[in-house]
């Protein structure tokens, strides 16, 4: 396996792996988001890479100017709780050290307790924020 830095062309691929292990918002929605992200900061979005060169995994940082957000951390199914989503974050922490920022941060929900644990295990610790949110349709 190995990590590489993930472009537009990547999209369908990245969408496709996506739709069955986290949850999406429609296409178009999802790949303008991601088109964003890239232009803005195209260092940070990482795909993993099997022996036959499909993309197997993911990570996409979002940078605001002082914390850099992780996204869509993904990793296919099998491939799961074999330390590859250990090694897409620590290659995003590094990214991140790399590019001067001193922050890194990513929003679970509550429930999501094994996804909680991962992190802790980490060493993220939970920030006592609480999000509001509003949709401006």
């Amino acid at each position: 396996m190995k990590v590489k830095q993930l472009s537009i062309d990547d999209f369908q691929e990245l969408y496709q792996l996506w739709k069955i292990y986290l949850w999406v918002y429609p296409e178009d929605e999802e790949k303008e988001k991601y088109e964003n992200m890239l232009k803005l900061h195209p260092q940070f979005a990482l795909g993993l890479i099997d022996e036959n060169n499909q993309i197997v995994g993911s990570i996409i940082g979002a940078f605001d100017g002082r914390t850099l957000s992780i996204h869509r951390l993904c990793i296919k199914g099998e491939l799961q709780k074999q330390g590859f989503g250990k090694m897409m974050v620590r290659k995003l922490e590094e990214k991140t050290k790399e590019n001067g920022i001193k922050k890194i941060a990513i929003q679970v929900h509550e429930s999501n307790i094994k996804v909680i644990g991962f992190y802790e295990k980490l060493g993220y610790e939970k920030d006592p924020v609480t999000t509001l949110k509003k949709n401006l349709n």
